[in-house]
């Protein structure tokens, strides 16, 4: 699949091609956990909020890298 800078926002939001890449690969190979167990018990509790702090630190760095190019 090719990216399109006028349609995924590289040149709007002044996002690098690098990072929709790697957010493209993360998607790729989580998306199958996405659609996984509807079944909410069957989930390690402990282990899904490892998973999402995991998430919202790489989102900060991602974040705190365009700070400067936004502001």
């Amino acid at each position: 699949m090719k990216l399109h800078k006028e349609n995924c926002g590289v040149l709007r939001h002044n996002l690098s091609e690098d990072q929709l890449s790697k957010w493209k690969h993360q998607l790729v190979e989580n998306a199958a956990s996405l659609f996984g167990s509807t079944d909410k018990a069957s989930q390690d509790p402990a282990e899904r909020i490892a998973h999402l702090e995991q998430l919202v630190g790489r989102l900060t760095v991602a974040l705190d890298i365009k700070k400067p190019r936004l502001g």
